[in-house]
């Protein structure tokens, strides 16, 4: 009598731990999925040194805020020597303390000047926009020393190019003159910016905050990052990184409308037209096509575009995906298969086209497909990275695979830099996974295609 009621529970027991394994293992995968990925934003928070650290750390430690004032009173100078001069100092400060203090995590410089008890002189930069002027701008390739810096008046074109607040009546911009030097930097700080690099100034200390925001701000330079490294290519000017996003959109929205109305063109004759022996061998040449790699056919095809006109323009990015997918084409097909015969027949004896039946019966109730399709296109082609590297040679024709890659090749990137436009690139292709998997899901029972 107990028998029955044994198995039970080992049946029940059984259950419980396959599904705690199950669990198990996937949270195994699920991290091992993510990791890369969090480790890639991780990174792209970190400043150009503390990427570089061992041992390696997830999420940076800290993002400091360094607040310098200097004070100008009883110098007796005129507003344009003022200005000049606190040009001169705050360049100083902005380019010297995270070069000499490179481990410290300094994210931001603020510099304040001040006359006779008023601020008159205001600037702000973050760490990442030192560094852009420093591998692309106005002092490539240049070290920071204090001859460098004012070689040739350069500190005033960085200074009008960071922006900053000057009025001799006082600008609105303020500090806390308490929190002055109470940190464990004002001392060397002090020893940078009054004995190596001699500014002009007298020295009243320095405020140091935290500040996590800054981390995030970074990503504002990493998108105009392009613009610095290609200053003579107007459009990349105006819109940074988001010129290849934009090639990047155009070529998706190409290639989903053309693979998912051209597919459906294609298999509604093989299901409808053409006998179904017939209709098999053409299927089956279809598919063939997929055996073929795309390294076998993708010098003879590079040659066929180039000579038609098919470079580095447009032309070259679109034309491809004019040719329907062999996967495509068989989703479609099976489809149309599914549809009631009596439904074209009713439609024929109203005296109704081929046309309209394939763009009035079969487009119309094609829907779980044609989305199908179109996500699937969206997803496979938003990492296509090959045909664009070959057939794209000016740098506003790049999608953002091919962007990332050219720009992670130059010498002078830094890894931060890489990794923030790395990560979102990736973000909108995880957004679009995630907000339409229920819709690929039920596609695909809509098929009728079990796997």
């Amino acid at each position: 009598m107990n028998k029955p009621k044994k198995m039970k529970r080992t049946k029940r027991s059984e259950d419980i731990g396959l599904k705690i394994v199950a669990y198990l293992v996937s949270a195994v995968f699920v991290v091992l999925i993510l990791f890369p990925l969090v480790y890639t934003f991780g990174n792209s928070l970190k400043d150009d040194n503390k990427i570089y650290e061992i041992p390696p750390t997830f999420f940076p430690t800290a993002s400091r805020s360094f607040t310098v004032v200097l004070d100008y009173s009883g110098m007796n100078l005129d507003e344009a020597a003022l200005l000049d001069l606190c040009k001169s100092d705050s360049t100083m400060a902005v380019y010297s303390l995270p070069y000499e203090l490179n481990k410290d995590s300094i994210y931001e410089v603020k510099f304040f000047g001040v006359l006779d008890g008023k601020t008159v002189f205001y600037a702000r930069v973050h760490r990442s926009q030192v560094r852009l002027e420093l591998d692309f701008g106005i002092y490539k390739q240049a070290n920071v020393q204090r001859d460098v810096l004012l070689y040739n008046n350069r500190y005033q074109a960085s200074a009008d190019k960071f922006g900053y607040t000057f009025d001799m009546n006082g600008v609105s911009q303020t500090y806390d003159a308490r929190a002055l030097g109470n940190n464990d930097f004002n001392a060397q700080v002090e020893n940078y910016l009054v004995n190596k690099y001699q500014v002009g100034g007298k020295y009243l200390g320095t405020i140091v905050t935290n500040n996590i925001w800054l981390m995030f701000e970074s990503y504002k330079y990493y998108f105009i990052l392009p613009a610095a490294m290609y200053p003579d290519v107007p459009i990349i000017q105006q819109t940074g990184y988001g010129v290849f996003l934009l090639n990047t959109v155009i070529v998706l929205v190409f290639a989903v409308v053309a693979q998912s109305f051209l597919c459906a063109l294609t298999a509604f004759p093989l299901s409808r037209l053409f006998n179904k022996k017939t209709a098999n061998i053409v299927l089956f040449v279809f598919l063939g096509t997929m055996m073929v790699p795309f390294v076998a056919i993708m010098v003879p095809q590079f040659l066929m575009f180039k000579s038609l006109g098919l470079y580095n323009n447009y032309g070259a990015l679109l034309v491809p995906y004019l040719l329907p997918g062999a996967t495509f084409i068989f989703l479609y097909k099976v489809f149309f298969d599914q549809l009631p015969g009596s439904l074209f027949e009713a439609a024929q004896i109203d005296g109704a086209s081929t046309w309209y039946c394939f763009t009035r019966i079969c487009i119309p109730l094609s829907k779980p497909i044609i989305s199908l399709v179109a996500l699937t296109t969206l997803l496979n082609n938003w990492s296509d990275f090959f045909w664009g590297y070959l057939v794209a040679r000016d740098p506003q024709l790049w999608t953002l695979n091919v962007a990332l890659y050219r720009l992670s090749i130059f010498d002078k990137i830094k890894y931060n830099f890489i990794m923030g436009l790395a990560f979102a690139t990736i973000i909108p292709v995880l957004l679009i996974t995630v907000i339409f998997s229920k819709q690929v899901k039920q596609s695909l029972a809509q098929t009728g295609i079990k796997g």
